[in-house]
C-alpha cells in the first residue's frame, strides 16, 4: 500500500479520525464519487460537526466576532480604521453631528452604534450619526437646497 491510501478490506474500511477499522455501513458515501466513502467514520465526522457548530455559536454570539466583522466592514466600505472611528466618537463627544444626542440615549440598550456618514458621490467620511439624522440626508438626497427648502418650509408653518 503507497503513502496517503487508506486501508480498505472486504466490508470495512480504516477511519482516519479514530484510526480504528469499521463497517462500511459506519461511514458515509461520499458524494464525489471519486473515493466511495468518506475517510471518517459516521461518529467522527457527526462528533467534528458538532464541534464546529459548537464553535460558530460561540463565535457569532461573541463581542470579539462582533468586533472584528466591525472593524472588516469600517475598512471595506469607508477605509476607516476602528482607532479613527473611535477618534471621531470622541471629538462629537459620543453625540450624532446633527442633532446632537448622545449615542447612550439613542442605544436604549439595542447595542445600536452611532453610523458612519459618507457622500455616496466622493465615499468621503463626513462623521457620525443617529439612524434618523443619517436616513433624513438619504431621503434630500444629500441636497442642500432641498434641504433649505425644507428649513423655509418648517419655519413658515412653525407654531410657538
Amino acid at each position: 500500500m503507497h503513502k496517503g491510501k487508506r486501508q480498505e478490506f472486504d466490508d470495512s474500511l480504516l477511519c482516519t479520525k479514530c484510526n480504528e477499522i469499521k463497517l462500511k455501513t459506519e461511514f458515509h458515501k461520499n458524494p464525489t464519487k471519486r473515493v466511495p466513502y468518506n475517510a471518517w467514520c459516521k461518529e467522527c465526522y457527526n462528533k467534528y460537526k458538532a464541534e464546529i457548530k459548537e464553535q460558530k455559536k460561540y463565535l457569532e454570539g461573541s463581542s470579539y466576532h462582533e468586533d472584528y466583522q466591525y472593524k472588516a466592514k469600517l475598512k471595506y466600505e469607508y477605509g476607516l480604521t476602528l482607532e479613527e472611528k473611535d477618534k471621531m466618537y470622541v471629538e462629537q463627544q459620543g453625540c450624532c453631528a446633527i442633532c446632537g444626542i448622545p449615542e447612550s440615549l439613542i442605544t436604549q440598550g439595542n447595542n445600536k452604534r452611532l453610523g458612519v456618514d459618507h457622500c455616496h458621490r466622493t465615499n468621503k467620511v463626513r462623521g457620525l450619526l443617529c439612524t434618523n439624522c443619517n436616513l433624513a440626508l438619504g431621503m434630500f438626497s444629500d441636497d442642500k437646497e432641498i434641504l433649505k427648502n425644507a428649513i423655509l418650509y418648517l419655519d413658515k408653518y412653525h407654531e410657538n
